[in-house]
């Protein structure tokens, strides 16, 4: 959810701004206008940003890292590839870690990649945070770096933001996260937007449709392909009976 500053303007109207999207301001005639109009601002402002980081010009920039973009650095391909070893070997190494239950010391080694702008490191480093890995559970801190790698494309961090939303029971927060997990090419989110008609929604058609789209592809796990052929099975006789 974004913070918002309400205050009084000029005429009788209110302004309202979003600190953390920056420009983002809008005004109203009564509080309740002004908020409506943020909404939209709101709106209209991710999905701006969404098509800015769809966009292959704004991927390939963002696999350097934040440091190098801030200082304006540009290498040689060789340069780039001994960057890519390097980085390689120590994720390498934090996943090692990790598997050994080394959990501080993997956390650290991810973090350090996270800084450096890994997007994979900063998919993993909001999982720390998400579940208390190798460090204090911090939704806060998760749904930061879990931002910052969906921004870099990942799709998996898209769709453990929409599990985090799920969580704290905002439903069509976490359906919004699906979708944008999905439209990045996350088959198996579809299984979330699934649950999110079965028990949200009540929209048995809908969950049917998207219960299909995971039991047909090819990109899932299967534990997903399982869960959504039983969720499927009793769906399609749950709609059955409304129709009878």
């Amino acid at each position: 959810m974004h913070k918002i500053i309400l205050y009084p303007g000029e005429d009788g109207y209110w302004i309202v701004e979003c600190p953390s999207l920056p420009g983002c301001v809008s005004q109203g005639k009564s509080k309740a206008e002004a908020r409506a109009n943020i909404r939209e601002a709101i709106e209209g402002y991710e999905a701006a940003l969404d098509k800015i980081e769809s966009d292959p010009k704004f991927i390939e920039m963002m696999k350097r890292s934040d440091e190098d973009i801030r200082a304006g650095r540009v290498f040689t391909q060789d340069e780039v590839e001994r960057r890519i070893k390097r980085k390689n070997a120590a994720f390498s190494q934090a996943d090692k870690n990790w598997e050994e239950g080394k959990l501080q010391s993997a956390f650290r080694q991810f973090l350090a990649l996270a800084k450096a702008g890994d997007r994979a490191a900063q998919t993993n480093v909001g999982y720390f945070y998400d579940v208390g890995i190798g460090t204090r559970s911090n939704r806060v801190l998760a749904l930061y770096w879990y931002r910052k790698a969906y921004r870099r494309g990942d799709a998996a961090a898209a769709n453990n933001i929409a599990t985090i939303w799920r969580d704290k029971h905002k439903p069509q927060r976490s359906l919004a996260w699906f979708r944008r997990a999905v439209r990045l090419g996350d088959a198996g989110s579809n299984l979330g937007i699934a649950k999110h008609y079965l028990q949200n929604g009540s929209n048995l058609r809908k969950a049917i449709a998207y219960l299909t789209k995971v039991c047909q592809s090819d990109r899932v796990s299967e534990a997903e392909v399982e869960e959504a052929a039983r969720l499927l099975k009793a769906a399609k006789k749950r709609l059955r009976q409304t129709i009878n």
